[in-house]
């Protein structure tokens, strides 16, 4: 669609310049200086028109694949996109997708009910001994008060 464009707009300029040489080539017309003025401004208006469309051409050549993998405005707020009034972006999902997100693993002690309860005696008794014996021997020494 934008080659038919740009072949409607070189059609029409290579018409109103031939309508310029022809009115300018006419000494005795009534008007003549005003049309001429009226052809130059429908001249400038017509190269702006076709830049406008080259321009277009391009950018939907090399538009970014972002917006053609149908991604919502939310999701592309950091890509620099060419505002169109022809459609209107996509804002979000609605409903929203659903995301992984991280949190905290869910730990869960499947052995609590295989364990028995301690023999709160015979632990006494083995810290008694073996805590004599490491007590003893970390006050001794120049740096004993380190080892506790």
């Amino acid at each position: 669609k934008h080659a038919e464009a740009l072949a409607l707009l070189d059609q029409a300029e290579s018409l109103a310049l031939e309508a310029c040489e022809e009115i300018g080539a006419c000494d005795g017309m009534e008007g003549g200086d005003e049309l001429l003025e009226n052809l130059e401004s429908a001249l400038e208006e017509m190269r702006g028109e076709k830049c406008r469309v080259l321009a277009v051409s391009y950018l939907s050549m090399n538009a970014s694949s972002s917006t053609r993998a149908g991604k919502s405005l939310l999701e592309r707020l950091h890509d620099y996109d060419i505002p169109s009034a022809a459609t209107m972006p996509l804002l979000t999902h609605v409903p929203p997708k659903l995301e992984p997100m991280a949190c905290k693993p869910s730990f869960f002690d499947v052995a609590l009910n295989y364990v028995s309860d301690y023999p709160v005696e015979d632990l006494e008794q083995a810290l008694e001994e073996h805590g004599e014996q490491n007590s003893s021997a970390a006050s001794t020494g120049f740096l004993g008060w380190f080892r506790r």
